[in-house]
C-alpha cells in the first residue's frame, strides 16, 4: 500500500481543489502494482482526476506544459 501514498496525498489536494488533475508517467512492469494503482484510484473516487499516460518518449515536453 506504499505505493499509493501519492495518490491518498492527492485526495486530500482534491478535497481542497476539486478541479486539480494529476498526470501519470512510467512503464508499469509489475502488474500488482499496477492493478493495486487503478483500485486505489477507484477507492478513492479519483478517476476523473488523475491520467495515467503510460511510458513515453516526451516527458520534458509533458512537464513543460504543465
Amino acid at each position: 500500500m506504499r505505493r499509493a501514498n501519492l495518490l491518498r496525498a492527492f485526495q486530500l489536494v482534491v478535497n481542497k481543489v476539486p478541479e486539480a488533475h494529476l498526470i501519470l508517467v512510467g512503464v508499469a512492469n509489475d502488474r500488482d502494482c499496477l492493478r493495486e494503482i487503478q483500485e486505489t484510484i477507484a477507492q478513492l473516487k479519483l478517476a476523473n482526476n488523475v491520467t495515467w499516460l503510460g511510458g513515453r518518449s516526451d516527458v520534458q515536453a509533458i512537464l513543460k506544459n504543465c
